[in-house]
């Protein structure tokens, strides 16, 4: 089963070779770089009881007029106040706004019925956080980029629109790297963030300051955006859920950075993460608006009617990360509880070999020419060269990911060659589809390790390669926190499904959060 590449069509081993060079720079030259981050802090304890209660409990007790909106507003930014200064996920907040909105919310429900407010304000009076990439209007929006430094969202998308429509409160805006082109959460305006369980750990990116305080009870949902697992590779770094959509289930739009081209519209993907997975089909149902009848989210779905499918072995060789045992065993126990539920759990091949260039060339063959007009230093070859340099010898105002970004986007010459196997990824992408059908749902790592330390990202690459299938493809993927290693880092795997099929996701992932426990909070010593 899926193994089309036994026709001896698999890409050239330039990319696989490049995979390898990753991995020895990771175990050589950036550990001298986080030597830096050996100092590990705590987030204080967890004590106001109102942060441990889902968004949906939250909106029926402020409906019920149980709690005030105030009292919860307050509750979160008190707790921003508390992490932040060990996370450093928050890049603006709106606590004064905020909380006159809150008085408002509070009104309105001495106004109206308790039936009124749920149909007409499903949110009312929830706060929540936004990636800043996303745009919150009047907020910051530079987007980590040193030239963008002061600007401010003059106009927010569909997404946030919505959600402040149903009554949702924003509360700030959070960190993200350099124009969102890293796996890891720095820029030069901000600077990084860090992982609540162990501040020397990276929470991921690009959504990491979201995924830092929603793992810290500092907010309990956040919009992120998932261009190549963006939004899920952080949510399983900082053990909460995160949801990446069919697209185009919620719009782009107001969002940063804009991709101009056809294949990246079907890449780029706005998302929900939050804490607890009963939130998840609501959060999706209002962010999407109109476009949410083509999920059909209200329509309940049996368990037992779900097929499960997980790999039957995982990539390796030279080229490729393997498989930390403990997740391992996770998707086991997984498929197992699934089994005893009643589903009918299948184990699939998957043929790993040539799968990362495959997908990569789909990014690759994309027209990205115009993003690189708004960075300097990337319209020329010999710009990115020299900024290349200045990173070198500590004068670039850029973050390297970003470089290296912008100069692939740039330079396509380079890597035509590789562009060539975007109809062997289109193939593929048929085979994932007739696979999953309508009833199925895969259970797959999205990376392949937990969390890496700050600076991992480039030995960190191989990695990549389960979590770039469902954004490549246009699945819809949801990751599920599955407890902690043996370290102490969160675990979990994402559950992906076919085309607008979310809300079997959503059903194994509520399943998965009662038997395994979903959430647990960082240490705090």
């Amino acid at each position: 089963m899926l193994e089309s590449d036994k026709k001896n069509n698999n890409p050239p081993t330039l990319v696989s070779a490049g995979l390898v060079l990753a991995r020895y720079i990771g175990k050589s030259y950036i550990p001298l770089l986080q030597r830096q981050f050996k100092d590990r802090k705590f987030v204080p304890p967890l004590e106001n009881l109102l942060l441990l209660l889902p968004a949906t409990d939250l909106a029926q007790a402020i409906r019920n007029r149980e709690i005030s909106s105030v009292a919860v507003v307050q509750a979160y930014i008190d707790r921003i106040k508390e992490v932040n200064p060990v996370l450093n996920a928050v890049i603006e907040d709106r606590f004064e706004a905020a909380l006159s909105d809150a008085k408002k919310a509070d009104e309105l429900c001495r106004k109206l019925t308790v039936d009124e407010l749920k149909e007409k304000f499903p949110l009312l009076g929830v706060p929540f956080t936004a990636k800043e990439a996303v745009g919150v209007e009047g907020m910051s929006h530079h987007v980590g980029v040193a030239e963008r430094k002061g600007m401010k969202c003059e106009e927010e998308g569909p997404v946030i629109s919505n959600l402040r429509k149903a009554g949702a409160i924003p509360i700030c805006v959070t960190n993200v790297p350099e124009w969102c082109l890293s796996w890891e959460t720095y820029n030069v305006i901000n600077g990084r963030t860090f992982n609540p369980y162990n501040t020397t750990y990276s929470p991921g990116g690009s959504s990491g300051g979201e995924s830092a305080l929603l793992a810290s009870a500092a907010s309990i949902f956040g919009v992120g955006s998932d261009f190549m697992g963006s939004c899920r590779l952080p949510a399983m770094f900082c053990g909460v859920f995160g949801h990446r959509p069919t697209n185009p289930l919620l719009s782009v739009e107001g969002s940063l950075p804009v991709f101009p081209d056809k294949v990246i519209e079907k890449i780029l993907a706005l998302g929900p993460l939050c804490r607890y997975a009963k939130d998840l089909p609501l959060l999706l149902k209002i962010m999407a608006g109109d476009n949410a009848e083509l999920a059909d989210l209200d329509t309940p779905v049996d368990l037992k009617n779900i097929r499960i499918l997980y790999p039957d072995s995982y990539a390796s060789g030279a080229e490729n990360i393997p498989i930390e045992e403990e997740l391992e065993e996770k998707i086991e126990s997984a498929a197992q509880a699934l089994q005893e539920a009643g589903c009918n759990v299948t184990k699939v091949k998957i043929e790993y070999r040539g799968l990362f260039e495959k997908l990569i060339s789909k990014y690759l063959s994309a027209d990205l020419r115009e993003v690189n007009e708004m960075t300097d230093f990337a319209t020329t070859f010999l710009g990115c060269l020299k900024e290349y340099g200045k990173w070198v010898v500590g004068k670039s105002d850029h973050d390297i990911y970003a470089i290296h970004g912008q100069f692939l986007m740039k330079h396509k010459k380079l890597y035509v060659r590789l562009t060539k196997f975007v109809p062997l990824c289109d193939e593929y992408e048929k085979e994932i589809k007739d696979l999953l059908g309508n009833d199925a749902v895969l259970l797959f790592p999205t990376y392949a390790t937990s969390a890496y330390k700050h600076h991992g990202t480039v030995g960190a690459l191989p990695g990549y390669v389960y979590g770039l299938l469902p954004s490549v493809f246009n699945l819809p993927a949801t990751t599920v926190p599955m407890g902690l290693n043996k370290n102490g880092l969160p675990l979990g795997f994402q559950v992906i499904g076919g085309p607008f099929k979310d809300k079997l996701c959503f059903t194994v992932a509520q399943f998965l959060e009662q038997k395994f426990g979903g959430w647990v909070p960082p240490p705090s010593q």
